[in-house]
């Protein structure tokens, strides 16, 4: 072969190279980031955060097109929202989807993105960030607590990070449970609970565990379905029992306690008012108060029917299976993982009036930060008070100091971890609904609702 076609082929190879080389340097893909969430329920939420989280992230990536796609809220655009959803989730099958889930769960939606967050992990839908997450040292990964972040792990694979949690939990004042001759700590469900209730004969220990819009009957429920076998675990019979048990919710209440009550109206435990059914990011809020009035705070996890503590994941982000440069999509999710936006400190110290929290549940950086809790619902509620009375109120409760020991129920074991958005929780409610509503016969329910469950966990 002669010498100038030697340098030719030669010649003809590196511009191939190059040009490959630019084709992936100017690939949108590679340098791109599509987010999809939902829209905040409050001005100053969610979408805060995460557009603070962009502007950070693009200006440390100058390279980077970031677009931030907030879903069409579903009470006011219901046939837009349903378009969008449709489209995005043609999107997903074809491998196309979106690279970034930042996702709430809320049973107040009736067509969530996802209908089933942990089948959506079972079918691919999310991307192994595995191991870009064991690697991320600076993370800090022992403050977060390891139960609920491995709710987003399958088989040792991890598709979803889950930013928020709570589950619910009964609180009273030790004085007034033992006047009453309670032990409602030996409670070992929910139904055991109610029972316990009942069982002092006083009218207002009737309340009973609310189905709060955030979570509905997730944290009650046995385990129903086992997704990588298909199988539904739960029979007609036990399914009958639960809905009967739903039934007594019928009387449930909200919470009504909280920091702003308090500052407000002095509302705290007494004996017309013994007890609270709240959920467990409440517990900082009524420690501080309980402490501020000399009462001895007892709080009282509500487990589910089968006995396990439920954790509800309240808010999570994923990167979609389907992103080109998961890499790049982990470096943005993990943000949220960050001490500085779990505990909302840029936000707080911006804002000049009352705030509310990003999102119903505790950071799940949670662990052994009963200060950073403190500080951060001292800052949330530093805008309440306007007369002398809620003036003195607030200036008793901040000046409280909360202790790990205070906050011990943090420290409870957690049992299993549930995405509220899920075809058996839907499911459940609907059920519930028809029972109540339509008079509907509970056992006719409750084969149906089985056969409903069969047929899902075998599309999985």
């Amino acid at each position: 072969m002669k010498k100038s076609t030697i340098v030719l082929l030669i010649t003809l190879v590196s511009m191939l190279f190059l040009l490959s080389s630019c084709a992936n340097d100017t690939d949108p893909k590679e340098k791109s980031l599509w987010i999809v969430t939902e829209e905040s329920r409050i001005s100053d939420g969610m979408n805060w955060q995460t557009e603070q989280i962009i502007k950070a992230f693009k200006k440390a990536n100058p390279d980077v097109t970031v677009t931030l796609e907030i879903l069409p809220n579903e009470k006011e655009h219901a046939q837009e929202r349903s378009v969008r959803l449709e489209q995005i989730r043609t999107d997903i099958l074809a491998g196309n989807g979106p690279d970034v889930y930042l996702i709430p769960n809320e049973t107040l939606m009736n067509d969530p993105l996802f209908k089933d967050v942990q089948q959506a992990m079972h079918n691919g839908v999310f991307a192994d960030i595995s191991s870009y997450y064991d690697a991320d040292i600076a993370l800090g990964k022992e403050d977060l607590v390891t139960e609920v972040m491995d709710g987003g792990v399958i088989n040792g694979a991890r598709y979803v990070l889950p930013l928020r949690y709570t589950y619910p939990v009964l609180y009273t004042d030790r004085q007034l449970m033992q006047a009453a001759g309670l032990d409602l700590e030996a409670a070992s469900d929910f139904s055991s609970l109610l029972n316990a209730l009942l069982a002092s004969g006083e009218p207002q220990w009737y309340c009973t565990p609310a189905s709060s819009a955030a979570t509905g009957y997730a944290p009650y429920l046995p385990q129903m379905i086992d997704y990588a076998s298909g199988k539904v675990l739960i029979n007609e019979a036990q399914m009958a029992d639960f809905l009967r048990t739903c039934l007594d919710q019928s009387n449930a209440v909200s919470p009504n306690f909280s920091m702003s009550s308090y500052i407000s109206k002095g509302t705290f435990f007494t004996e017309q008012q013994p007890i609270d059914m709240g959920w467990l990011h409440n517990a900082v809020a009524l420690s501080a108060i309980s402490k501020a009035e000399n009462q001895d705070l007892v709080a009282i996890p509500v487990r589910a029917a089968d006995g396990d503590l439920v954790v509800c994941v309240s808010y999570y982000a994923a990167v979609g299976n389907g992103c080109s440069n998961p890499e790049l999509a982990y470096k943005f999710v993990r943000e949220f993982l960050t001490e500085d936006v779990q505990f909302e400190r840029e936000r707080l110290e911006l804002s000049k009036y009352s705030a509310t929290a990003i999102a119903s549940g505790l950071p799940v950086r949670s662990k052994g930060k009963a200060n950073e809790l403190w500080t951060m619902y001292k800052k949330i509620n530093k805008g309440f008070g306007s007369d002398e009375e809620q003036t003195r109120r607030k200036k008793a409760v901040m000046a409280v100091s909360l202790t790990q020991a205070d906050l011990s129920i943090l420290d409870t074991h957690i049992d299993r971890v549930h995405f509220t958005t899920s075809f058996d929780q839907q499911t459940m409610a609907d059920a519930v609904g028809k029972v109540l509503l339509e008079q509907a016969d509970i056992d006719t329910v409750a084969k149906d609702l089985i056969f409903q469950l069969q047929v899902h966990a075998a599309e999985g």
